[in-house]
């Protein structure tokens, strides 16, 4: 199975876009999309550009990565003692 990771395009250096993730710029592999550019939002693995996302999809995957963050803080607050008595 392959987790990809959403990211903002910064810059393009030839094959290498540069992006942001987190706020950690890393460099990724791009010869797969040479129409990449600056202020793109992509979804990165293992070393590469996989997909470029229209604003639609992006937009998607960032409210559904803010609902994971939601449950896990919400689950991490949730005493499994007293939620099982």
């Amino acid at each position: 199975m392959c987790v990809s990771v959403l990211a903002k395009v910064l810059e393009v250096d030839g094959p290498v876009a540069w992006v942001d993730i987190a706020g950690q710029r890393r460099g990724y592999n791009a010869l797969l999309f040479p129409e990449v550019t600056l202020g793109d939002r992509v979804l990165v693995h293992a070393g590469m550009v996989i997909q470029i996302l229209d604003d639609n999809e992006a937009e998607e995957v960032e409210a559904a990565i803010k609902e994971l963050q939601d449950i896990d803080k919400t689950w991490g607050q949730i005493d499994p003692v007293l939620e099982s008595e």
